[in-house]
């Protein structure tokens, strides 16, 4: 045992007054264990000028998508665009923008190239992608992807190759031990050593992507991560399970007014 280990080990009160609370226990402060998602919430189809639409928050974190496509191409003939034509903004609710945000859109963009299945869409055409951000507190590249794979099945226009969800991961210190937490909270964010967000296929559950602090905004697409991806593969399903019964609810409700 090294010679700080020791002493934190003999003096676990001293240890615990240098940092914040929840490092020295397995609970975080909102309660939740390590590999719990934060409780979600999710509404389809609230946007009628959109072709599909999605409000989607875990916690305080909350985001609304709108989708619009195939629609025809409206790049300047010339101006040519990585992989299949995509317009995608995000913005806030309220403040200014980030430079997170420009990496949120490169990110997300680099998702949807992913994730459509270019060969069925017609030539000559684009998908919109308009995110707002409601409120962020952690978590909120996750978020955005989660809620644009909903959006694009609400449109129910746009081919794709299978159906993922992502994942919010961080990872931090805890005497000694690591501890990989599952959809960070702001401030779980700023105390953890990364903070990477996994896509995963929920039905092969092969890792599609994995983007590495998106500040700096490195991706590594098709590169698992022995340590993270059945971590993140537990959590795509739990969420998988929710939506499920969101999309029960809601078809339904359209099956009664259509009726």
């Amino acid at each position: 045992m090294s010679s700080t280990a020791a002493m934190a080990a003999a003096n676990p009160n001293e240890a615990e007054a240098a940092a914040p609370e929840f490092i020295y226990h397995q609970d975080r402060v909102d309660g939740r264990k390590c590999a719990m998602l934060r409780p979600p919430t999710l509404e389809l189809g609230l946007l009628p000028h959109k072709d599909g639409s999605a409000r989607l928050g875990f916690g305080d974190t909350e985001v609304l998508v709108g989708i619009n496509g195939p629609v025809e191409n409206r790049f300047p003939l010339g101006v040519s665009t990585p992989g299949y034509p995509l317009d995608v903004s995000v913005r806030r609710a309220s403040g200014m923008p980030t430079a997170e945000d420009k990496s949120v859109e490169y990110q997300l963009a680099k998702f949807i190239n992913t994730i459509i299945d270019t060969h069925l869409l017609p030539g000559n055409t684009m998908i919109t992608i308009a995110v707002e951000v409601l409120n962020d507190d952690g978590s909120l590249l996750s978020t955005i992807l989660n809620a644009a794979i909903l959006a694009m099945l609400d449109a129910g226009s746009i081919p794709l190759r299978g159906t993922v969800f992502a994942a919010a991961l961080s990872k931090r210190y805890q005497r000694g031990a690591t501890q990989l937490l599952v959809d960070p909270d702001r401030s779980e964010e700023e105390s953890s050593v990364f903070n990477d967000t996994i896509v995963i296929d929920i039905h092969s559950q092969d890792v599609v992507m994995l983007v590495e602090d998106v500040a700096v905004g490195t991706a590594k697409e098709d590169e698992g991560d022995d340590a993270l991806a059945p971590t993140g593969v537990a959590a795509v399903k739990a969420f998988e399970k929710y939506v499920r019964s969101c999309l029960a609810v809601h078809y339904q409700k359209i099956r009664t007014l259509n009726a």
